[in-house]
């Protein structure tokens, strides 16, 4: 059985995190870059698409805001 993959789309993390769209965006503030989210589009699409890793934004959730 294969393993079930950490990274989700933005409406599956949002839906398992318990946060909103505009919740999620707003913590890529606190994320970084291939450790919290990834883009998965084209270099050159207009907009790009993103998923993000369950496991390491409920991490980030967890630590205080002071040491984030």
């Amino acid at each position: 059985m294969p393993k079930k993959s950490p990274w989700k789309t933005t409406s599956d993390a949002c839906e398992e995190l318990g946060l909103t769209t505009r919740q999620l965006w707003k913590l890529r503030e606190d994320m970084t870059i291939g450790k919290h989210y990834r883009t998965i589009s084209r270099a050159t699409a207009k907009r790009p698409t993103y998923q993000w890793h369950i496991g390491n934004i409920a991490t980030l959730l967890q630590t205080p805001l002071e040491n984030r």
